[in-house]
């Protein structure tokens, strides 16, 4: 039920911190009659808070100590009756704070609430408490539980928390208790120590001080020498929170032996517990100092595989190392952190020494390698080494084959290495002598070895050769070595004269010129050796071309033509088809083109053709009308290759 409510009220609500919202921070309550003007809505660090509550919630803490026994109760009146408080009780006499939800006893517990009106709650049997644990909600108990037992000396804690997350306060009267809960009586100076050789003093009080109270000018110490300034004083704890010892800081590092009095005055309201109960007096105590010391020695390095010495030296009665033997010497091969501490007469001091074990460079000599055996043997490596033969440097002279090592030195740490050489023998081979191959002839070369041929990046035993150049042979494993051969190609003879006809005009004559064919002699048909030859009659004839490569024969046929450019067109035809003279046709003499047109007497064109080997039969252009007998006239336009255009006008008679 209350579950519900408590989610919608705190969306509306800012949150307000307190310090006493943890048990630690508690208010001490030092008067029966206790207000809280302003409540709280959240909480410090989340602690048990009693059986009958779900978890901490908008929490405040107070506690309070029995000065005499008798029967406790209050009643935590709100301001506001709609307001719905709950709390818990907690014994924390032997266990402190510290103790809540393990070994502090839960004394009494309530979270009985309602929706509209609640009022007041708390311990009290006289308003009708009964139980030492009632709630949640409504529907188990009353608001109030029973009395409880309280003896001299019992320590309370009293978490009160506001469950509707009022801000309106509330005020806790303790009035019908019987038992006497409020500290009426002055804290006692108990003892005043120096924790071994420390710059400062430790003096411890009956029960805990109000922190505020606690001013420097307040203290002053006497001692052998005289005066000794306090430069400070502050409560012994982190938060500034009661405490019930006060580390006073002196300006001396170490106190001389001997008998003290520490003065407590009240310049500036001396000191006071939670309740104001001032402590004003002297303390009288003596020191004597410790002889200790220790030192673990200088922080060291080592080189991997190696192992350390740790010496502890000073003035003590035991040493103990952290991890390690009771003795002076600690031999160590893992880095870290060494942690010796002496002890005597109940004093112990510590020093630390840092071991580091060497990083070393990932360090090799180098690769396995070959080398060739036509030279001399050379290792070189990346740094400065002691070789094997008792060579120092970067670059070493192998004896032969076998493993070599160096020690290289890193930091004073030594590291050996070693790798695999491995000597080949020398490689030797010949590709033969420069050399001529005919057209179509392969040559194929091998090597003992597979080798380079011509720079390729695969290598290979044989390598075929198809054209002229030169070809190179290389070994570079390990060894080198390398040959070349020159490889000229003839061709064989030919000549592209074969089974040719070349025709010359009659009367004239044709060089024939072979000697841009591959030959070193030529044979004409008349046993002729010159490279041409004119020729000026008709005929079959030959040439036989002959280079190192062969022989090849060439016969051709001179063919002697009427070179006369002319041409004859008859005058007349008889188209009657009788299968003499039935067409009109003409002879022409190397003509390369023509354009022949024929008109009628009115000047009509009826044919016209281009085509040299015309036949005409009188047939008008263009139709089946043939041209009745007459006389028609023509135009004539020859191409000749050498009189170039020729026009020829002329006429034609048709007789049938």
């Amino acid at each position: 039920m209350k579950k519900l409510l408590t989610t919608g009220i705190l969306g509306l609500l800012s949150l307000t911190f307190f310090s006493q919202n943890d048990c630690g921070s508690a208010i001490s309550l030092c008067n029966d009659f206790y207000q809280e003007t302003n409540s709280s809505n959240t909480i410090g660090v989340a602690e048990y808070v009693g059986g009958c509550n779900a978890a901490e919630y908008a929490s405040m803490w107070y506690t309070f100590t029995v000065q005499q026994a008798g029967s406790l109760s209050f009643v935590l009146n709100p301001m506001d009756n709609a307001d719905d408080y709950d709390w818990v009780l907690f014994d924390i006499t032997n266990s402190g704070c510290a103790g809540i939800g393990t070994t502090a006893i839960e004394v009494s517990c309530n979270s009985y609430g309602d929706f509209f009106s609640n009022g007041p709650t708390g311990i009290s049997t006289t308003n009708g408490g009964t139980g030492s644990s009632n709630g949640p909600g409504n529907l188990n108990g009353p608001a109030f539980n029973q009395d409880i037992n309280a003896t001299v000396g019992q320590t309370y804690a009293l978490c009160v928390m506001n469950w509707s997350q009022s801000t309106s306060g509330f005020n806790i009267d303790f009035g019908q208790s019987t038992a006497a809960l409020y500290d009426n009586l002055s804290p006692n100076l108990i003892s005043v120590v120096s924790e071994c050789n420390q710059n400062f003093l430790i003096a411890q009080f009956s029960e805990p001080l109000e922190s505020g109270s606690i001013q420097t000018v307040d203290f002053t110490l006497q001692g052998p020498g005289g005066a000794i300034p306090i430069t400070n004083a502050v409560v012994n704890n982190s938060n500034g929170l009661p405490d019930d010892e006060i580390v006073l800081t002196v300006m001396v590092n170490n106190l001389a032996a001997g008998n003290y009095t520490l003065n407590v005055n009240g310049n500036f309201g001396g000191v006071t517990d939670a309740c104001g109960n001032l402590f004003q007096g002297t303390f009288d105590f003596s020191y004597n100092p410790v002889d200790l010391s220790i030192n673990a020695g200088d922080d060291v390095s080592f080189c991997p595989g190696d192992e350390v010495t740790l010496t502890a030296t000073g003035n003590y009665q035991n040493v103990q190392w952290t991890g390690g033997p009771s003795t002076e010497t600690f031999v160590v091969d893992v880095q870290g952190i060494y942690t010796v501490t002496a002890t005597a007469n109940g004093c112990s001091i510590s020093d630390d020494v840092v071991v580091q074990q060497l990083v070393l460079p990932n360090w090799t000599l180098g690769l396995d390698t070959n080398e060739c055996a036509d030279a001399p043997l050379i290792y070189t490596t990346t740094q400065n080494v002691l070789w094997e033969n008792g060579e120092w440097g970067q670059i070493s002279h192998p004896d032969g084959e076998g493993y070599w090592s160096a020690v290289y030195t890193y930091n004073g740490c030594e590291m050996e290495d070693s790798v695999w050489i491995e000597v080949h023998d020398p490689i030797q081979f010949d590709l033969g002598s420069d050399t001529i191959l005919c057209q179509g002839q392969i040559l194929t070369l091998t090597t003992p070895e597979p080798v380079h041929w011509n720079q390729q990046a695969t290598t290979a035993t044989q390598y075929v050769v198809q054209y002229e150049g030169t070809y190179t042979a290389t070994y570079d494993e390990v060894c080198f070595f390398e040959d070349q051969i020159n490889v000229l190609y003839h061709e064989l003879p030919f000549i592209p004269w074969h089974e040719k006809s070349y025709s010359i005009c009659i009367g004239d004559s044709l060089t024939m010129d072979a000697s841009s064919y591959p030959a070193w002699q030529y044979t004409w048909w008349d046993a002729d050796t010159v490279s041409s030859k004119t020729i000026g009659d008709a005929g079959q004839y030959d040439i036989t071309l002959t280079n190192d490569c062969g022989s090849y024969m060439a016969e051709f046929e001179i063919i002697a033509e009427d070179c006369e450019e002319y041409c004859y067109l008859p005058n007349s035809f008889s188209p009657n088809h009788d299968g003499i003279n039935d067409a009109w046709q003409g002879v022409f003499n190397r003509a390369q083109s023509i354009e022949l047109d024929i008109f009628n007497a009115w000047g009509e064109l009826i044919y016209s053709t281009t085509d040299v080997n015309f036949k005409w039969q009188g047939n008008a252009l263009g139709s089946e009308y043939f041209v009745p007998n007459g006389i028609y006239h023509y135009r004539l336009n020859i191409q000749y290759p050498i009189k170039k255009e020729q026009v020829q006008v002329g006429w034609v008679s048709v007789v049938r």
